[in-house]
């Protein structure tokens, strides 16, 4: 569901970029991404997981997910602290499992 809904809203470098984290056992890389969506390298990320991890309310609310689910996908950013660019993002273990198994 999750997967048709990112395709019906046009979101397919989070959808290509969600199945590259699967096809690599959880994790896409900032660089991986920058790749897929074609972006100019001072285009900032910004809520990019937003479109993802916005729908685990629909899926929740309507379709069983229960409440305490991993997020489906997560930025990881590099070491220290304030500002920092995210490295990549990290699809739930749990998820790869379902996509790989479905």
């Amino acid at each position: 569901m999750l997967r048709k809904h990112l395709s019906d809203r046009g979101k397919i470098v989070q959808l290509t970029a969600f199945d590259r984290a699967v096809d690599n056992g959880g994790f896409v890389s900032r660089d991986e991404v920058y790749k897929i969506g074609e972006y100019a390298p001072d285009r900032k990320l910004n809520n990019w997981t937003a479109p993802i991890n916005g729908y685990t309310d629909v899926l929740s609310d309507k379709h069983g997910l229960p409440e305490d689910a991993a997020t489906p996908i997560s930025t990881k950013y590099g070491p220290g602290q304030g500002f920092r660019p995210a490295i990549g993002f990290r699809v739930a273990l749990e998820l790869v499992k379902l996509v790989r198994e479905g």
